[in-house]
């Protein structure tokens, strides 16, 4: 753990300011920025501390970045007055004028070489001129610390005191320097000092902070606890203060309140990273995390940002080298003769990560060929840890002493020996010289065994792991490194070890201890070595985390049993209970662990490896030898399994993991994995029990609970869908405590539960549910969209817009944010009306990505109306940019700019702050109005029949400037109150899917959603070829997949209505189903029907599919709906009977029998048919012309928008 102290590095408080010569415009645009940026300045300039100065500076500059050009204009300032002073021989502002340069090269970064050893350039002159020029001497003081040149600094800050004895800021640093040095009485009497001296709260506290630490790292508990304490009492909320008590707690086990002071430190650390200031202390250190409940991903962050105070602009080859022989040579060979490795570390004494590292060095001296190893110690080297360091200088080929050497020193030391490969065995622990590698004295920095983690730098290329403590499948999220996966377990032992002598003890020590049960988050690691060297079983647990699972990479490389890596709270306690019964089993495990583990565990990797990079044949030999070693491996045969169910044999797959939990029936995933084979049989009622146990075992087994909410929800049976989330939801889901789920799961998991609340008439419930989540998960935006839909459901219209249309800008934006600014989008034209169409869907989308080449392979007719519209608008000499989900050949890009054609752009490249848009249209979805807040007029064309939402909208009522409607069926449907900004406008067909062909009369097709008449027309089907023996029925559309998601969500009986469906498909004489096919092919088979049949009860707004039918010589035969556009699309050419006079077939039975004798009527009657055929093409063909609508489209948005 790595002391974190109120070090003083910053600048004294002699900046002479200076009247800058740049005057900056405030216009509207920036008018917020500057005057943010200016209060800032202010602030800093009246600011009493330095560091507080600082501080506001730098926040001055991020928020408005052209106020930095201040800061170049003040250099020329202070250049020009450095020549004024020299040429007057004004050496007291000569002096000021150096100690300001000193000042501004620091601020450029305080742990940077470079900058520091310019400022002390500046230092020394200001110095040269008056020797005892008390800023100039205290800021050289710090930079000198700041490098590890802690004697020159203390000689420096005693000068500072003796000129000014109460110099705080000086009494703090020379604390830090007698207590790094083991002079604590020294240095907490400086800390006492500052204490005294302190004016402001923070000052106090400052003080207050390095003596706590210097206490607790003296082990002096007690009493870094009362100092703690008197902290909290003057801030009981700062962080680094909260950061310091849960220390202290923690090495005195105190864990009273642990909890809550462990959830403040995370909120502030939290806080940190979201309003990064890169200067500003870190609040919480990696390694301090460790011992925390958090995620790899938020530690990485942690890390990143701890290592960034040590990023260097210039690296060892471009600073200063004072070689006195043997120049380094960076242009040697990239591959010497003998490599050079080199080993940086504290602790090459007498302490568990010494213990590690002197098995690599030793086998490096037994094994290693062609590789030169050099210890690099920056540790103290006590008298009771000499054997062990003697140790290390008797196996290293060279061993180098740094630790009176300054970072820079160090590094040369490092460059200096022509090390290709340094290996940091610290990285974020106690003691670590980051400064050192940051210099990149080596060709290739590796981060390796001390800190379970990420570095998180710039200046570390790769980690040594195994994929046990790091699975593949999240390296790139936990690391900032390269990952190179080692065999078996990273971590480092020494197989022999022999004990020279024997302690006997007049009494017991302490409990006796025959089992070793492991913590939770954070495990052990050198000590898990030990016990397991010790035949010491440990009983641990498989964690989301790197520390979590250590110590199950120990364990599974060094013993045959997997038993004690426990996968859930109930398997851990199972297995110690068991250890302590069953001492047999422990026994038996260590006496045949060396002759058999090894063998099989290689084997079970090397299967795994295999399987993972899809060579599932060579993966199943390797299970079927480990089986035949030992054939009771409960893991092999699960693994088995699992490779099976990849290949899709589900029953062999079933039959294995049956008897992986025949021989070892604790293990949670083994059930759910059997349940997930089980529904890949297509056997719910076999996969409910086996994820129940799987629960049982482990409440939080998610896959378990997800996959019974899918079973459930099919069934319908939502009350059981409550009751699972209710019981396990807050383990696996919503506690906040889960480090290993994701927000995608989580989000899921409640839109299942909040769902299914609903469906059971929890509706409040469900409300209440989804309002917490929104509050705990704001960048759950489906959340924030059901919580609409919710509001809507209940009446509550106003909440329910409001709610969907903050969110979609809340996601326009942030979508815009992280990716849309960054897409390439093709420059617009001046001369040209932009229009742009945005299609997002909001996870409603019945087609994936679609857009033009979706013509090729089907396309709904709501979605291939944006494509022909947009065409001809493009013809009519408007720009027009389509914003969707387009496929990647759709996406234009800028080698297209040229092309005088249709932009089609993902969603997330819309800016809501795009003024360049004159024409916005929002497809569909009314909320998407949102996003057309900046364009100059905004439409809406609907689709569908308006929800009660859409109605009550007051951004249609106040802000449309139109309303497209596809029929005036579909105007009705909207209030009077919103009329008069209605257009109907109808959907059409494109002339180049107009096909003359042979409209057989005998032939007949259906082309809309199955759930629109089909089940009605393949019922009747069968008279029908009783009076026409030769018909044939072509069925088009199919069951997509979100029509069956859809089906499933809102059909009862879905399945066995699909069942049945299929079976009428399929075995119903006459009948051909076709499913998807693209345009053209469509147009060609409607040209070869006579007849389109369509007795639906669904209220169509619009129908392109009877549209095509119509132009391609389809006769339609409906039922006429009247609570549809039907009557308008099909008009005198519609052969059916009568109107249907009910809202279902059923209940008009007498309706259903005048259609099927229409339909026989139609085919006798060629004369009328064929008469009716020749009039409606000509009539489909000129009205029903997508060129027509693009003109009827262009009258309207062309007008005015204030007549």
């Amino acid at each position: 753990m790595r002391v974190l102290l109120a070090l003083f590095v910053s600048i004294w408080s002699f900046f002479h300011p200076i009247q800058a010569a740049t005057v900056l415009v405030v216009t509207p645009e920036n008018e917020a920025s500057l005057t943010l940026a200016a209060d800032l300045y202010h602030a800093a300039q009246e600011a009493a501390q330095v560091q507080d100065k600082e501080r506001l500076f730098r926040e001055s500059i991020e928020a408005y970045p052209e106020i930095a050009a201040a800061k170049a204009e003040a250099l020329k300032l202070l250049e020009r007055g450095l020549q004024t002073a020299e040429a007057t021989q004004d050496e007291e502002n000569i002096a000021n004028i150096r100690n300001n340069f000193g000042f501004i090269a620091r601020s450029n970064g305080k742990f940077s070489v470079v900058y520091s050893l310019e400022a002390l350039e500046h230092f020394d002159a200001a110095l040269e001129i008056n020797p005892d020029f008390v800023g100039a001497l205290y800021n050289k003081a710090s930079v000198l610390l700041a490098l590890r040149r802690d004697m020159e600094a203390k000689e420096l800050f005693l000068k500072v005191l003796e000129l000014d004895p109460d110099a705080r800021e000086a009494h703090m640093d020379l604390g830090r320097i007698y207590f790094e040095h083991g002079e604590l009485e020294k240095a907490l009497e400086h800390e006492d000092r500052v204490i005294q001296l302190a004016t402001t709260t923070e000052q106090k506290l400052d003080g207050l902070h390095n003596k706590g630490v210097f206490l607790k790292e003296y082990n002096l508990i007690a009493r870094a606890l009362e100092v703690y304490d008197e902290m909290l009492e003057l801030e009981p909320v700062k962080s680094y203060v909260l950061v310091d008590v849960m220390n202290a707690k923690r090495s005195f086990c105190d864990w009273r309140g642990m909890e809550k002071l462990e959830n403040q430190v995370l909120a502030a650390a939290q806080q940190q990273l979201a309003f990064e200031v890169p200067e500003d202390p870190v609040v919480l250190l990696p390694f301090d995390s460790t011992l925390l409940k958090i995620s790899d991903v938020f530690r990485k962050r942690l890390a990143m940002r701890a290592s960034k105070q040590y990023e260097q602009p210039s690296t060892l080859e471009l600073l200063p080298l004072p070689w006195s022989e043997n120049d380094v040579k960076w242009d040697r060979p990239l591959t010497p003769q003998r490599l050079k490795i080199g080993y940086l570390s504290f602790d090459y004494r007498d302490h568990p990560m010494g213990h590690l590292t002197l098995g690599i060095i030793e086998q490096h001296a037994v094994l290693a060929q062609g590789v030169d190893t050099i210890c690099y110690s920056y540790g103290p080297n006590s008298a009771a840890s000499a054997p062990w360091r003697r140790q290390f200088e008797d196996n290293c080929g060279v061993f180098r002493d740094l630790l009176g050497m300054s970072d820079l020193e160090a590094a040369q030391t490092i460059g200096r020996d022509g090390i290709d490969i340094l290996v940091d065995l610290m990285a974020h622990t106690k003691g670590a010289r980051l400064g050192i590698s940051s210099l990149r004295p080596s060709r290739i920095a590796v981060n390796y065994l001390g800190y379970p983690g990420t570095m998180g730098s710039n200046f570390t290329d790769f980690a040594m792991v195994d994929r046990k403590v790091l699975p593949p499948e999240v390296a790139a999220a936990s690391m900032s490194e390269q990952v190179v996966y080692l065999p078996h377990t990273y971590q480092a032992n020494r197989y022999e070890a022999a004990i020279a002598s024997v302690l006997w003890l007049l009494a017991p020590s302490g409990g006796d201890a025959p089992r070793v049960m492991e913590q939770l988050h954070e495990q052990a690691m050198a000590h898990a070595a030990d016990a397991l060297w010790a035949n010491v079983p440990i009983v641990t647990f498989w964690g989301g985390t790197f520390p979590s699972r250590v110590a199950a990479s120990l364990i599974q490389s060094a013993m045959p049993f997997p038993e004690l890596v426990s996968h859930s709270v109930k398997d851990y306690e199972r297995v110690a209970v068991y250890l302590a019964k069953t001492p047999k089993r422990t026994a038996d495990a260590f006496s045949n662990a060396e002759a058999v583990n090894a063998r099989v565990n290689d084997a079970i990797q090397q299967g795994i490896s295999l399987q993972e990079a899809g060579e599932y044949l060579g993966a199943q030999n390797v299970y079927s030898r480990v089986l035949r070693a030992s054939p009771g491996n409960a893991d092999a045969i699960h693994l088995l399994g699992t490779l099976y169910f990849q290949t899709e044999h589900f029953e062999r797959a079933a039959e294995h993991i049956l008897r992986a939990i025949a021989a070892n029936p604790h293990v949670s995933w083994y059930h759910s994995n059997l349940g997930l084979t089980y529904v890949a049989l297509e056997k719910p009622e076999r996969a409910d029990p086996e994820f129940q146990l799987a629960l049982q075992l482990d409440a939080s087994n998610r896959v378990a609970i997800s996959k019974l909410s899918e079973i459930y929800t099919t069934q319908k049976s939502f009350d059981m869908v409550v009751d699972l989330y209710a019981t396990y939801g807050e383990a696996a889901y919503f506690s906040g405590g889960q480090t290993s789920v994701s927000q995608d799961e989580i989000e899921k998991a409640y839109v299942a539960y909040s769902d299914a609340l609903s469906k059971t008439g929890r509706s409040l419930e469900a409300i209440q549910l989804l309002e917490d989540a929104v509050q705990q998960h704001p960048g759950m935006v489906q959340l924030s969209y059901n919580l609409g839909v919710m509001y809507n459901e209940q009446g509550r219209y106003d909440e329910g817009n409001q709610q969907q249309f903050a969110t979609v800008v809340a996601q326009g934006r942030h979508l815009y944010d992280i990716q849309g600014q960054y897409f390439a989008k093709i420059p617009r034209p001046e001369h040209k009306v932009v229009i742009a169409f945005y299609c997002h869907e909001y996870e409603q989308a019945w087609w994936a990505q679609w857009g033009p080449s979706s013509l090729n392979t089907g396309l709904g007719g709501s979605e291939e109306a944006v494509v022909f519209l947009s065409r001809e608008l493009q013809k009519l000499g408007y720009w027009v940019e389509i914003y969707g989900d387009p496929s990647p050949q759709d996406v234009s890009t800028p080698d297209q700019a040229d092309e005088d054609t249709v932009r089609w752009y993902p969603h997330y490249a819309y800016d809501i702050e795009d003024r360049g848009v004159d024409i916005f249209v929002a497809w569909r979805y009314h909320i998407s109005m949102a996003m057309g807040k900046a364009a100059r007029k905004k439409y809406l064309w609907m689709h569908d029949l308006p929800q009660e939402d859409a109605k009550q909208s007051p951004e249609l009522l106040h802000n449309a400037d139109g309303i497209f409607c596809l029929s005036d069926l579909h105007t009705s449907a909207f209030p009077e109150s919103l009329q008069s900004k209605i257009t109907v406008i109808t959907n059409a067909v494109d002339p180049s899917f107009f096909v003359n062909g042979p409209n057989h009369a005998d032939r007949f097709v259906y082309g809309s959603a199955p759930t629109r008449g089909l089940y009605t027309l393949l019922r009747v089907w069968p008279r029908i070829r009783e009076s026409i023996p030769s018909a044939e029925l072509s069925v088009f559309y199919g069951f997509r997949p979100a029509f069956i998601k859809w089906g499933n969500a809102n059909m009862v009986n879905f399945t066995e209505w699909m069942t049945e469906m299929n079976r009428l498909l399929t075995e119903t004489p006459g009948v051909r189903y076709v499913g998807l096919v693209d345009h053209a092919q469509l147009a060609k088979e409607y040209s070869y029907a006579g007849f389109y049949l369509y007795p639906t009860t669904f209220s169509e707004t619009s129908c392109i599919s009877l549209m095509k039918a119509m132009a391609n010589g389809a006769v339609p035969i409906t039922s006429r709906f009247p609570a549809s556009a039907l009557p308008e699309t099909v008009g005198e050419y519609d052969l059916g009977p009568r109107a249907l006079q009910q809202n279902s077939v059923e209940d008009d039975p007498e309706w259903l029998e005048l259609w099927i004798r229409s339909i026989v009527d139609a085919v006798r009657d060629e004369q009328q048919a064929l008469t009716v055929r020749h009039r409606m093409k000509r009539f489909a063909r000129k009205k029903y012309r997508w060129e027509h609508i693009a003109l009827q489209w262009h009258r309207v948005i062309s007008k005015p928008r204030f007549p």
